[in-house]
C-alpha cells in the first residue's frame, strides 16, 4: 500500500470537512485490517485526523527508496506495445519517486532526457539524435 499517495486522495476527498471533523470520515475509508490494527493501538473511535494520521505514519513508514526508483528510473525505456504518451506518464511517476526534492523544470528535463533515450522505435531514437525536438511535448507528437 502506498500511504502517502492514499493520504493525498483521502485529503482531497475530505478538502471541504472542517479538519475536526474529518476522524470518523478517514477510519470509515480504511480496510478493516487497518482498522483492527489501529484500534489495537488503544486509538479511539473518536479521534481527530491529525492523530489517525500520526498512528498510521508511525504503523507504517515509508522507506525511502530513492535509490532503487533512480535505477529504475534510468533503466527505464519504453516497452513493447506501450504508447508514447503511457512511456512519459510512467517517466513523470518514477523521477517523482527517485527526485522528491528538485524543481519541477529539473524533472521534467530529467524525463525528457530520459524519453528521447529510452524511445522504444530505434529510428525515432535515431532522428532525435540528429535534430532533437524542443521539449517533451514535442518528442511525444514526433514519435
Amino acid at each position: 500500500t502506498n500511504l502517502p499517495l492514499w493520504r493525498r486522495k483521502v485529503e482531497l476527498y475530505l478538502a471541504n470537512i472542517p479538519t475536526d471533523l474529518q476522524g470518523p470520515y478517514i477510519l470509515s475509508l480504511l480496510s478493516d485490517n487497518v482498522q483492527e490494527v489501529l484500534w489495537a493501538t488503544d486509538l479511539p473511535t473518536t479521534a481527530r485526523a491529525g492523530a489517525i494520521w500520526n498512528k498510521l505514519d508511525e504503523l507504517y513508514p515509508v522507506l525511502d527508496d530513492r535509490a532503487e526508483s533512480r535505477t529504475t528510473f534510468w533503466n527505464r525505456r519504453q516497452l513493447l506495445g506501450e504508447t508514447v504518451k503511457s512511456y512519459a506518464n510512467q517517466l513523470r511517476v518514477l523521477v517523482a519517486r527517485a527526485f522528491p526534492d528538485p524543481p519541477k523544470d529539473t524533472k521534467d528535463l530529467l524525463v525528457f532526457e530520459r524519453f528521447l533515450e529510452g524511445v522504444g522505435d530505434l529510428s525515432t531514437r535515431r532522428r532525435f539524435i540528429q535534430e532533437p525536438p524542443a521539449d517533451l511535448s514535442c518528442a511525444i507528437r514526433l514519435a
